[in-house]
């Protein structure tokens, strides 16, 4: 049987929409995008994103989003936990950091891993990395010189996370077969965690290349002060994971009921500040919604002056994403420096030193809260 493993690297995403509906959304996208460049409507640079178009990978008018997002939303902990092909040496070094963070600050308050725990570009050569096992830029190719359908290339748009140090095995310059994703991978070495969710072709691949670990290379990857912790040859349990929030103590208890109470609500607003702002309530409640809808789980905190509420905090583990300040004219969003000189130009506040805001429009209303929400989306993953 394959191997349960402490912590699982194979837990799903409770946040993103099912596999079968993004695989779905996916498909469709990429059909569209090749009938519009095949038609003149889209440059061949916007679909490949390439820096010229003035595009990044996050836009959905972009092939390279379709082929990331079929994966995982945009989020730096997604982007590696719940993937199902993790080499040894990602596992090892993923799992090292986890248990060298101090035990208060391995999961976050839905009791998954978090992003402290996985290893990055500043952990050299065993930081992790999301793979694409057909390098996405030859993939797209395929699909406009019609070599693949897109549901073909989503079909064998398989990932891999491995290290920096494993990604510099792999060769660069194409892909022997991309028909057969993994042929790349072939004598490299590189060496993969078993994983029972597999499917029977996907793991039949894995074994013809000699990709799937044994467990005495597993127990020589991981490092002797964790040797406690090596996987178990059984499968967990229907419906049990590896990542259970551990008991909350009393202290704990107590600071997560105050956030709860703290949390603010939009009635709590409109007896505020926003019963004041006309047209702009309406914006306010929408991006409000929109934020909601985000998957990026956010806690609403209001700001007050006196007793009377007059904007909203976003946090995300403690960490101000956004703020929402309602005027009469316009709703100020505060979202950083950096982000606030991406703005769209109606956003840009006018006749005011501001570098981190932006001001939404009544008007402007659907251009403000699509780049609020990318915003928020890109922050959460970082």
């Amino acid at each position: 049987m394959s191997p349960g493993y402490d912590p699982d690297p194979f837990v799903v995403d409770p946040f993103d929409a099912p596999e079968a509906e993004r695989v779905e959304k996916s498909v469709s996208a990429l059909a569209l995008l090749v009938a519009d460049v095949r038609a003149g409507l889209l440059s061949e640079d916007a679909f490949f994103a390439r820096r010229s178009s003035g595009l990044s990978d996050l836009s959905p008018q972009t092939g390279r989003h379709w082929l990331w997002r079929v994966h995982h939303r945009h989020n730096e902990v997604w982007k590696c936990l719940g993937r199902p092909n993790w080499s040894v040496a990602a596992y090892a070094a993923w799992r090292d950091q986890f248990y060298n963070t101090p035990a208060a600050r391995r999961l976050d308050r839905h009791g998954h891993p978090r992003k402290e725990t996985f290893p990055k570009l500043d952990a050299g050569l065993t930081g992790l990395r999301h793979e694409h096992v057909v390098p996405m830029g030859l993939m797209l190719r395929a699909l406009l010189d019609a070599q693949v359908t897109p549901a073909q290339a989503i079909d064998l748009n398989v990932d891999a996370i491995i290290t920096i140090g494993e990604d510099r095995l792999l060769d660069k310059s194409g892909h022997p077969d991309l028909r057969d994703p993994w042929l790349r991978y072939a004598s490299t070495g590189i060496k993969f965690l078993p994983n029972i969710n597999w499917s029977p072709a996907h793991a039949e691949a894995m074994a013809r290349h000699g990709l799937v670990a044994q467990m005495d290379e597993m127990k020589a990857a991981f490092r002797s002060e964790h040797r406690g912790k090596l996987p178990s040859l059984t499968r967990a349990p229907s419906g049990a994971s590896h990542q259970t929030r551990p008991p909350l103590g009393v202290r704990a208890i107590a600071k997560e009921r105050k956030v709860q109470r703290e949390q603010d609500t939009n009635q709590a607003a409109l007896a505020g500040q926003l019963r004041k702002c006309g047209a702009v309530s309406e914006t306010f409640i929408a991006l409000d919604r929109a934020l909601d809808q985000s998957r990026v789980s956010l806690d609403k905190q209001a700001l007050t002056k006196g007793s009377e509420w007059f904007a909203r905090s976003y946090k995300l583990d403690g960490r101000t994403i956004v703020e929402l300040h309602p005027k009469n004219g316009w709703l100020k969003v505060k979202l950083g420096a950096e982000y606030a000189a991406m703005a769209p130009k109606p956003l840009l506040p006018v006749g005011e030193i501001r570098d981190s805001w932006i001001n939404i429009e009544p008007r402007d209303q659907a251009l403000g809260i699509q780049f609020v929400v990318d915003v928020v989306k890109r922050k959460a993953g970082r």
